[in-house]
């Protein structure tokens, strides 16, 4: 993918994660699996929280997260995870592709991003490029000085104590 560029590809998986489930252990393999190679995946989260929503310590959901596999050190807390500067910042911004991992349940009932039909570049109210754009490949990226991009990932469904779920909601 990025062999013939000199740009480093990072790809970031967002979320509140609570609690981290086997559906989104299986998505970030999938992204580790596509891109694993030549890019950095990261897992995006905060330590925010919430009496009912929100239970889970940054700490516990790291444990969580171990359980699954996946290396605890690809865990990193961040204020917001959707513009992970905790992640962003270790790179050079002249160099760095980031692409931000967005499941397709959460686009779809609750959108953190809303973009234009394909082909159509996100625009900021003053008419000028949005920083965050859909994601249209790697021959249309630039390196994160310009912009980040946004891909969705499949839900994947999962049992949990013989039933299916697809989500921490469901749980």
């Amino acid at each position: 993918l990025t062999e013939a560029t000199s740009e480093k590809l990072v790809v970031i998986y967002p979320g509140r994660f609570h609690p981290f489930h086997k559906g989104h252990a299986s998505v970030y393999k999938g992204l580790e699996q596509k891109y694993g190679a030549t890019a950095d995946v990261w897992i995006a989260t905060s330590g925010k929280q919430e009496p009912g929503k929100s239970p889970f310590s940054f700490e516990e959901k790291r444990e969580m997260i171990a359980t699954t596999g996946i290396d605890p050190q690809v865990v990193v807390r961040t204020t917001q995870p959707y513009k992970a500067e905790d992640i962003t910042n270790r790179y050079n911004p002249n160099d760095t592709v980031v692409l931000y991992a967005v499941s397709e349940k959460d686009m779809a009932e609750d959108p953190r991003f809303k973009f234009p039909p394909e082909g159509i570049p996100s625009l900021r109210k003053d008419g000028q490029p949005a920083h965050m754009q859909k994601w249209n490949g790697w021959d249309n990226a630039k390196s994160l000085t310009d912009h980040s991009y946004v891909t969705t990932v499949p839900t994947i469904t999962f049992n949990v104590m013989g039933e299916p779920a697809t989500s921490a909601t469901e749980i």
